[in-house]
């Protein structure tokens, strides 16, 4: 397909595919004209992905009466210069079209009398990502308030995914998708309100970017709804807390999210909303916290089903209460989050932790002093370690492990993965490394600044070792310790 894509002079008339199923262009020079004759003599088209085809500006959506005038060769002789740079699906691929991806065309627009997805009977998945013009002709000309029409968006979609939302578009409304199952809207800056109550097959939501949100209602009806991933803003923050007051006032019960949530991802959390956002997700099973300037606090009391827990760029948190009662977390990644580190010494030390702790499989973590500190001596069931910086200062710092940090590695007997990515001023591997005796993987990615491998060293169970990203010398290295054994990979490629 890539070579149909890449060469425009080939006739398209020649390429009489009828059976063909699925279409993927990106990165091409191909003309609308030319698409249109190509996939006007498929019958069944069912996937069809564009992505960066800056000649392909209209796109225009055929009608019964057209089926068939599209089919046949004449359809395809055009001589305008719109004609050269639009491309017209015929009726029948409107019919059997399932996938429809459209990333990366800024100038696409509609053209012709149908201007939108409504005719598209079989469409389950529908991608418009850096398409704002495609996208604006969905919002209504006669709304005032900017909300998507009712009826421009087929009633058969189960995933519908909009990026870089058009500046009239101020309102979403989904009515009518009752088998709407995944949502994504991203980089809305204009988008103000998002109503769900309609949305009742809804398992997956997400609603992230540069989006001013200050309505999202709805959620009281989403009972299918298992993983929500959410950028607050100050807009939407003070309207929940006026809803939480409200509720308060009147002694009902709060719940901002549906009880079967069971991955939460949030950004820009504050501590008035966290507590009652957080309070009836019994069921949540994978929790992260990213960006979250303002956080001081975080209660998981209610979270007893915790296995995986992230928090990442929180500068003022300091405590997570409730942690030991998270007995099933089997992951915890803590990143650009000095407060936690200084909570960690103590935290070892709360009634139950222990359980917690030996039931810990990954940890990944910016700061190296955490290995040695008191709860790691429980860390008997940790097969997974990364040290990553993730772009904090934390992790830049990073030169070498201290002594007392090499002990504590070695303390990690049921350790399978070791992974030190983006740790630019870390020069020296853990000098024991050969002692892991349990260790089959080891990762290194962009350090740079580590020449060579430990001088002892690499333990005789390691069976994979992939750098990326780093310097020639260790590459050097690691090509001569390559066996029939230890596979070695260097920037994707295997060496043999």
């Amino acid at each position: 397909m890539s070579e149909i894509a890449q060469e425009n002079s080939t006739p398209a008339c020649s390429l009489v595919l009828p059976s063909l199923k699925s279409v993927n262009i990106k990165s091409c020079g191909v003309t609308g004209r030319w698409l249109t004759q190509m996939v006007s003599h498929s019958k069944s088209l069912e996937n069809l992905q564009l992505r960066n085809c800056p000649q392909i500006k209209f796109l225009s959506i055929g009608q019964p009466r057209e089926a068939e005038g599209t089919s046949s060769l004449a359809y395809a002789v055009m001589t305008s210069a719109q004609d050269e740079q639009e491309l017209k699906l015929p009726y029948n691929l409107v019919c059997s079209l399932k996938k429809l991806w459209i990333k990366e065309s800024w100038d696409l627009e509609f053209c012709g009398g149908k201007r939108d997805f409504a005719g598209f009977t079989s469409l389950t998945e529908l991608v418009l990502q850096g398409c704002p013009k495609l996208v604006s002709s969905l919002v209504g000309e006669t709304k005032d308030d900017g909300a998507m029409e009712v009826g421009l968006l087929p009633p058969s979609l189960e995933d519908l995914s909009i990026t870089s939302l058009p500046e009239n578009l101020h309102s979403f409304t989904p009515q009518g998708l009752l088998h709407l199952k995944k949502l994504s809207l991203r980089d809305g800056p204009c988008l103000k309100s998002v109503q769900l109550h309609s949305c009742t097959a809804l398992k997956q939501l997400e609603i992230t970017g540069r989006v001013g949100l200050a309505v999202l209602e709805g959620f009281q009806f989403l009972s299918s709804l298992r993983s929500l991933a959410m950028e607050m803003n100050p807009e939407l923050s003070c309207a929940w807390v006026v809803e939480l007051q409200e509720q308060e006032q009147c002694s009902n019960q709060i719940q901002l999210l549906p009880p079967s949530l069971e991955e939460l991802y949030i950004w820009n959390l504050t501590d008035r909303v966290q507590s009652h956002l957080l309070s009836c997700l019994s069921a949540m099973a994978s929790l992260a916290i990213q960006k979250s300037p303002e956080l001081t606090s975080l209660q998981l009391g209610c979270c007893t089903a915790v296995k995986e827990l992230e928090i990442g760029d929180c500068d003022l948190l300091a405590s997570i209460e409730g942690l030991q009662f998270c007995v099933n977390l089997t992951s915890l990644k803590v990143f650009n989050s000095p407060g936690l580190v200084s909570w960690l010494k103590l935290v070892s030390q709360q009634q139950g932790a222990s359980e917690i702790w030996s039931g810990l499989e990954t940890l990944e973590i910016d700061d190296a002093s955490v290995i040695s500190m008191p709860f790691c001596k429980q860390l008997t069931s940790l097969t997974h370690l990364e040290f990553s910086s993730r772009g904090g200062k934390q992790g830049e710092s990073l030169v070498s492990l201290t002594e007392e940090q090499e002990r504590a590695l070695q303390l990690l007997t049921s350790l399978q993965e070791l992974r030190l990515c983006m740790c630019p001023n870390l020069s020296l591997l853990p000098a024991n490394l050969h002692s892991l005796t349990s260790l089959e993987t080891l990762s290194i990615m962009h350090c740079t600044c580590i020449r060579s491998l430990p001088d002892m060293g690499l333990p005789p169970s390691l069976r994979y070792l992939q750098i990326s990203n780093c310097s020639e010398e260790l590459g050097m290295h690691c090509r001569i310790v390559a066996t029939e054994k230890l596979r070695v990979m260097i920037d994707c490629q295997c060496v043999s």
